[in-house]
């Protein structure tokens, strides 16, 4: 974690533990798995208190997020459940509202414990191996020829746009497709800015 990382992780971490309507909070993410690096968004599981609805949190956080770090682009998504943060300064966090029912959900030790003011912990089991199906490879290749046979059409009509398009998601098909045979699945896959598995 870099010192840019480290700075907003602690602003964000002191800030939602004066709100009484939440209860814990966990580094997630790549930044929680220790898998991150100098890029990675810094990513918050919030656990709310006993009565609080995660989206109604989400939704006021959302307006409180200059507490953190000077926003310039707040998006709120999945009606308040997560809050997603673009700083002044190209950083970025999200926050991730849940309520204790859901905890289940989380592989404890993909997190890492920021404060907890509750006995409430996840307790969902860690991902199994991946191991991609027919169905899924076949349903990827059909889909590189289907587009492959499109590019035809647009090349003749000289839509040089629609024929990029065309291409890009052809290169994203291929990747796909080498993730499934590496057994990269896709909760393990990371943002579409990170591909490297």
């Amino acid at each position: 974690m870099t010192p840019d990382q480290q700075k907003l992780l602690d602003v964000a971490v002191r800030a939602l533990r004066t709100d009484p309507a939440i209860e814990a909070v966990w580094l997630a993410g790549s930044l929680g798995r220790g898998a991150g690096d100098a890029f990675s968004d810094v990513d918050l599981l919030v656990l709310t208190a006993k009565g609080e609805a995660a989206d109604a949190a989400g939704r006021r956080w959302a307006e409180r997020a200059a507490e953190i770090a000077a926003p310039v682009l707040v998006n709120v998504l999945f009606g308040g459940r997560v809050v997603s943060v673009v700083t002044a300064d190209w950083e970025r966090f999200d926050l991730s509202f849940v309520e204790a029912g859901e905890l289940g959900r989380y592989d404890p030790a993909a997190l890492q414990v920021m404060f907890n003011k509750s006995s409430l912990e996840p307790t969902g089991a860690a991902a199994t191996a991946y191991l991609s199906s027919p169905e899924v490879v076949l349903g990827l290749v059909n889909e590189f020829w289907r587009v492959m046979g499109l590019l035809a059409v647009a090349v003749g009509r000289e839509e040089w746009v629609l024929a990029q398009w065309g291409a890009d998601l052809m290169r994203r098909l291929t990747m796909d497709l080498m993730l499934e045979a590496n057994g990269v699945g896709p909760e393990a896959r990371g943002g579409a800015l990170r591909r490297k598995p």
